[in-house]
């Protein structure tokens, strides 16, 4: 991740809604991703984020947010503040890292709520690709 000392140092769930709609049947899911604030301080940084899951034909929704903790050089989480202040805007490193932190966590925390609600888990399909044809 380039040469910044970025690093997870901590995290939590705020809160977590979940909600069983029609019984209908369930063909897909949504899953998106918000930063809800970010808070700097001299060593790291805070950020609130929404993990939210839709499922179709108004079958449920499930909503965690919670809070990663970061820490970095003094440099960077000056970058951080400034480009947030600015533009609401994230060094890539930054980005990336939120991109593919939140849903990981988000997916793992859902899991309890959607198997209680009786709603498929928010997991993506995997992805197999066939072996090329050698010859």
């Amino acid at each position: 991740m380039g040469d910044t000392m970025m690093e997870i140092i901590g995290g939590r769930i705020n809160s977590v809604e979940a909600k069983r709609g029609q019984p209908n049947a369930i063909s897909s899911f949504d899953m998106s991703i918000s930063i809800d604030a970010l808070r700097v301080s001299a060593k790291s940084v805070e950020v609130d984020y929404g993990y939210l899951v839709t499922y179709g034909n108004d079958s449920g929704v499930v909503l965690l947010r919670g809070t990663l903790m970061i820490k970095d050089e003094r440099k960077q989480l000056q970058k951080v503040r400034d480009g947030w202040a600015r533009e609401k805007r994230l060094p890539q490193e930054y980005a990336a890292l939120l991109a593919t932190t939140i849903p990981r966590v988000g997916m793992a925390n859902a899991l309890l709520a959607t198997k209680i609600l009786d709603l498929p888990p928010p997991l993506p399909p995997f992805h197999i690709e066939a072996p090329a044809k050698q010859g």
